[in-house]
C-alpha cells in the first residue's frame, strides 16, 4: 500500500539515512535547511517528482529537510 504523509509531516531531515525513494503521486513537498535552529524552507516541489533517488542510490546522507506541504 501507498505510504501517506500528513501535512507539515517531515519526510527527511538533514544528515538522515536515506533508505527508501518515494515518488510523489499527489500533493506538494517543501525543501529546505536548518540555521541556528530555525528551518528555512526554501523551495517548493510538486507531485510527479521524486525523493531520495540520488541518496539511496549513492548511499548519501539527506543534505536537505524535507516537509509535506499538502497531503502527500
Amino acid at each position: 500500500s501507498p505510504i501517506q504523509f500528513c501535512k507539515g509531516q517531515r519526510i527527511y531531515c538533514e544528515l538522515d539515512d536515506v533508505t527508501e525513494i518515494y515518488f510523489i503521486c499527489k500533493g506538494q513537498y517543501d525543501i529546505g535547511f536548518e540555521v541556528n535552529k530555525k528551518e528555512i524552507y526554501i523551495l517548493r516541489q510538486p507531485e510527479s517528482t521524486v525523493i531520495g533517488g540520488f541518496e539511496c542510490s549513492y548511499e548519501k546522507r539527506s543534505s536537505y529537510n524535507y516537509r509535506a506541504w499538502t497531503p502527500i
